[in-house]
């Protein structure tokens, strides 16, 4: 039985590496080798990097079995916000500002779930609606445009550097550290964790204020590429994010199956399933469509898989 379950694992990690080799082989037939084209090797890049640095941000979260829904509107607020604040008293208070607003919110939300025990799902949903309508109340009749020295963060290698830290020092927290063994043994069963005599609820509140704070990273790296503030800038980013990591294999419930590299892979996936998508023709909608369908088919997949390994832990221990 203990095998069984050591082959599921095993089968369930490399789906996506295999579905990772296959959807570029398969790109790059239909565009005649375009797809590796150095202009289009930049747009991929473009479109990885947003959707490694939520990732990144939500993979605490994730792995303790929470959501946070707010993460798009929050991108949104904290970089129309230090987007405005910036404008008035200096380009260097852009990205601390974004980062400390959308903290705050994340220490927000961690604390109503944690302490209220309310669903994760129904606080940032929540937070969703209201960051929503504060910047479409920020942005009525108002138009927000970077400074150019903002302006200059817009780059490829400044990204990828940024990117490349991030990465680094996510691994070594998530991977390495306490605080990132105990949000998976969160996940995989918290009233263990709570027996053990840990405080869960601090480990929930510092998930949620690290994925706020990168909702800022991502707000205002956005700013910089888009050159002004919109009233739809983020929305559904979120649903990008969760299927980033979940089509890389992060099971939806969180736990030990949760890993750095899987979210990895799914960020490469989506890049490459968007801009392949884009290349051969297909329109917003379409692509759209197509990822919603994947993202069904993933939740799927993945609670079936995780249904029958917990059914099989509970053969194993009797």
């Amino acid at each position: 039985m203990l095998k069984r379950i050591t082959e599921k694992s095993w089968f369930t990690n490399i789906i996506p590496i295999t579905a990772l080799v296959v959807m570029l082989i398969v790109f790059l037939i239909s565009t005649n080798g375009l797809y590796l084209s150095s202009s289009n090797i930049v747009a991929l890049v473009e479109q990885f990097i947003p959707l490694l640095m939520g990732a990144m941000g939500m993979i605490f979260v994730i792995s303790q079995g929470s959501i946070d829904m707010s993460f798009g509107s929050n991108l949104a607020v904290c970089g129309m916000i230090s987007l405005v604040a910036s404008l008035t008293i200096g380009s260097w208070l852009f990205f601390p500002l974004a980062m400390v607003i959308g903290a705050g919110v994340g220490w927000f939300n961690g604390t109503i779930i944690s302490k209220f025990k309310v669903s994760s799902f129904m606080v940032t949903i929540a937070m969703l609606i209201t960051l929503r309508a504060i910047v479409q109340a920020l942005m009525m009749n108002k138009v927000y445009l970077i400074t150019p020295e903002i302006k200059a963060f817009n780059s490829v290698p400044v990204k990828l550097i940024s990117t490349v830290v991030i990465i680094v020092v996510i691994y070594y927290l998530f991977e390495k550290s306490k605080f990132g063994r105990v949000s998976r043994a969160i996940g995989e069963n918290e009233k263990a964790v709570r027996s053990a005599g840990i405080n869960v609820d601090n480990y929930r509140i510092i998930a949620f204020v690290i994925s706020g704070m990168f909702a800022g990273i991502c707000g205002a790296f956005m700013l910089t590429r888009g050159g002004g503030a919109n009233q739809n800038m983020g929305n559904m980013q979120e649903l990008r994010i969760f299927m980033t990591m979940f089509i890389g294999g992060i099971p939806i419930t969180g736990g030990m199956g949760t890993r750095v590299y899987k979210a990895v892979v799914g960020a490469a996936l989506i890049a490459l399933l968007e801009n392949g998508l884009s290349l051969s023709g297909a329109s917003g909608p379409t692509y759209e469509m197509v990822e919603g369908l994947i993202l069904i088919g993933i939740i799927a997949v993945s609670l079936y898989l995780y249904n029958k390994t917990v059914h099989a832990r509970d053969v194993t221990i009797v």
